[in-house]
C-alpha cells in the first residue's frame, strides 16, 4: 500500500509552495502591463508591474535552489525577494514574503491556520518597513487581505477556502482605493500596487489548485512609471548623532524619529545605531537616544541659516573634485541614460549603477555597488523615489554605514555631487549636498505614454508634459513651449543657471533652437545644454 500523501496535500508542503510560487509568477507576468497603466501619471517609463513582476521572479529563482521544505522555500523566497527588489512596490513585496515566511517558522505543512496568520503578518510587517503608511495602497489591501483570511480559519474553512477569502478582500479593497486617495479618484484608476498584490494572490491560488504555469498567456512588454511621493523636507535643526549600546532595536529608534521630525535616516546596527533627521527643535530628538544609549558625534545645524547663507553665495562659486584612490566617502549613484553615467563619473562618483534592461537598481545590484567601495561609510544617491526604498535595503545587507541623500531625480543628484569634497568629514558632506538639493528646482518633460487625466487636465496620448514630483506644470503638443512654460513655473526669472539635459533624441536644431529661445527669455541667466541621453525623457530641467 503507498504512503504517499494524496495531491491536495502535497500541494501545501515545499514543492506545492514552489508550484504556486511558478504561477504566480507567470500570472504576475501576464498583468504586469495592465498594472502599469494603472499608474496616476501615465508617462513611458511607469514601472509598478513590472518590478513586482522581476522581485517575484527572483523569489521564485530562490525558492527553486533552495530545500523543498516548507519553512526552507519561504525562507529563501523572501531572501530572494529582498535582494532582487526594484522599486517601492518591489521593496515592499519583499517585506510581506519577509512577513510571511517569519510566521511559518519550520512548520512542514502549510495549514488554514498558518496561512491565515501568515498574510496578516505580512501585512504587519509591510506596514512597519513604510516610514509613513498610506492608505488606499498597496499596504491597505494587503492587510483587508490578512483580516479576510483571519475571518476564514475562524470559520472553519479549508487552506483555499482561506486563500479564495483573501483573494476576494483584495480585490474588493482595490476597488476602494479611489476612495481613500484623491489623486487615484481623480486620475480614474486604482492603486497600481495593490491591484499587484491582489493578482499575486490570485496567481497563487490558481497555482496551489494545481494549475499549470504553462497556460499563461505571454505579457506584452510595457513600461510606465507609478506615482513618486515626494520626500519632506523641513526648515529648523538638521540634527545628526551616534547612539552607542547593547541591543539597540533599529526599527524602533526609526519609528521614534520619525515622530519627532523629518527626512529620518536610521542606519547601523545592534551595537551603533547612526541617526539624521531635520526638526524644529532637536531636544525630544536627543532626550529620546539618551534614554536607549551613549551619544556621540553629535551634530545640529540651524537649516534658517544655512538657507539665507545659500541665498548669498554664486552658483559658479562650487568647484567639483573628482574622487581620488584616497577618497575617504565613496559614492554609489544609481543613473539612467549614458550621458548622465559619464557625467557622473567625470565628476568623482566612485560607482555608478543602472538596472539591467532598463529597470530600476535592485536591492542586491545596489549593495554590490557599495560593499564594491573601499571606504567604512559611502554616500549613496537615488536619484528617484522609486530606488530610494531598494536603497535602504541595501544598506542593510552591507558592511558599511549608508547615507542615502534624498535626491529625486539625476539634475538634484548632480547638484549634490558637486557639493562634496573628498577632504571634509561625514557630517559636513551630509550637510552640504542636502543644502544644494535645496537650490535646484527640478521638472522632466516626457510625453502621455495613454490618454488619462492629471490634475483635473485630460491628456491625450502623445501629449509632451511637465512634471515635477506630483505636479503637472506644462502641457501641450509643442515640446519648446511646455519647456518654456515649465521653467517659468520652476522660478526661472530668478536663476542664476539654467540646465537643459537632454534625454530623447530630438533633432539638433530644434535643440539649439530651444536653447536660444531659453537665453533670449531669460538673459540674467547662464543656459547649459547637457546630453543626458536619458530615457523616456525629452528633457530633464534643473534651474538654480
Amino acid at each position: 500500500m503507498s504512503t504517499e500523501a494524496p495531491p491536495e496535500e502535497r500541494g501545501y508542503r515545499g514543492e506545492g509552495l514552489i508550484g504556486a510560487l511558478r504561477y504566480a509568477a507567470a500570472w504576475l507576468d501576464h498583468h504586469a502591463p495592465a498594472i502599469d497603466a494603472l499608474n496616476v501619471y501615465p508617462v513611458p517609463d511607469g514601472d509598478t508591474g513590472l518590478n513586482m513582476s522581476v522581485t517575484l521572479r527572483a523569489a521564485l529563482a530562490a525558492a527553486e535552489e533552495a530545500d523543498a521544505t516548507l519553512a526552507a522555500v519561504a525562507q529563501a523566497a523572501a531572501r530572494g525577494a529582498l535582494m532582487g527588489a526594484r522599486g517601492n512596490s518591489g521593496v515592499i513585496l519583499s517585506q510581506l514574503l519577509r512577513g510571511f515566511a517569519d510566521t511559518l517558522g519550520e512548520a512542514a505543512e502549510l495549514t488554514p491556520a498558518l496561512l491565515g496568520a501568515g498574510l496578516a503578518h505580512a501585512a504587519h510587517a509591510a506596514y512597519c518597513a513604510v516610514l509613513r503608511p498610506v492608505e488606499g495602497t498597496m499596504l491597505t489591501v494587503a492587510r483587508e487581505a490578512g483580516r479576510a483570511a483571519g475571518d476564514a480559519v475562524a470559520r472553519g474553512a479549508p487552506l483555499l477556502g482561506v486563500l479564495e477569502a483573501a483573494v476576494d478582500a483584495a480585490e474588493e479593497a482595490v476597488q476602494r482605493t479611489p476612495e481613500q486617495l484623491d489623486v487615484l479618484r481623480e486620475a480614474g484608476v486604482v492603486d497600481a500596487g495593490g491591484q499587484g498584490y491582489a493578482v499575486l494572490l490570485a496567481g497563487l491560488l490558481r497555482g496551489l489548485r494545481g494549475e499549470s504555469p504553462e497556460a499563461v498567456p505571454r505579457p506584452v512588454a510595457v513600461a510606465q512609471r507609478p506615482l513618486h511621493l515626494p520626500g519632506e523636507e523641513a526648515y529648523g535643526y538638521c540634527t545628526e548623532f551616534v547612539i552607542l549600546g547593547p541591543g539597540l532595536d533599529l526599527a524602533a529608534v526609526r519609528d521614534g524619529m520619525a515622530r519627532l521630525g523629518q527626512s529620518v535616516l536610521v542606519v547601523g546596527d545592534e551595537s551603533a545605531l547612526r541617526v539624521h533627521l531635520h526638526a524644529l527643535d532637536p531636544g525630544p530628538a536627543l532626550s529620546y537616544a539618551v534614554e536607549r544609549g551613549a551619544l556621540t558625534r553629535v551634530k545640529i545645524e540651524n537649516m534658517d541659516e544655512q538657507q539665507a547663507a545659500l541665498g548669498r553665495q554664486p552658483v559658479g562659486s562650487r568647484v567639483a573634485a573628482p574622487a581620488t584612490a584616497e577618497a575617504a566617502l565613496p559614492i554609489v549613484a544609481a543613473v539612467a541614460g549614458e550621458g548622465f553615467a559619464e557625467l557622473y563619473r567625470s565628476l568623482g562618483a566612485t560607482c555608478v549603477v543602472t538596472g539591467a534592461r532598463g529597470t530600476n537598481p535592485s536591492v542586491a545590484e545596489l549593495a554590490a555597488a557599495i560593499s564594491a567601495t573601499a571606504g567604512r561609510e559611502v554616500f549613496v544617491l537615488p536619484n528617484d523615489p522609486n530606488v530610494a526604498p531598494a536603497v535602504e535595503q541595501a544598506a542593510r545587507q552591507v558592511e558599511q554605514a549608508v547615507t542615502a541623500l534624498p535626491t529625486r531625480d539625476m539634475a538634484q543628484g548632480l547638484a549634490a555631487l558637486l557639493a562634496y569634497s573628498p577632504l571634509s568629514t561625514v557630517e559636513d558632506n551630509a550637510a552640504a549636498m542636502r543644502a544644494a538639493l535645496d537650490r535646484v528646482r527640478t521638472a522632466r518633460v516626457t510625453w502621455a505614454a495613454r490618454d488619462a487625466v492629471v490634475g483635473g487636465v485630460a491628456l491625450p496620448a502623445g501629449t509632451a508634459l511637465a512634471l515635477a514630483d506630483r505636479r503637472l506644470l506644462a502641457h501641450g503638443a509643442d515640446v519648446a513651449q511646455v519647456v518654456m512654460q515649465a521653467l517659468a513655473a520652476l522660478g526661472a526669472d530668478g536663476a542664476e543657471l539654467i540646465t537643459l539635459y537632454v534625454g530623447r533624441e530630438l533633432p539638433e536644431a530644434d535643440r539649439r533652437a530651444l536653447a536660444e529661445r531659453v537665453r533670449v527669455r531669460w538673459p540674467q541667466s547662464a543656459v547649459e545644454v547637457v546630453p543626458g541621453r536619458q530615457p523616456n525623457d525629452y528633457y530633464l530641467l534643473a534651474v538654480e
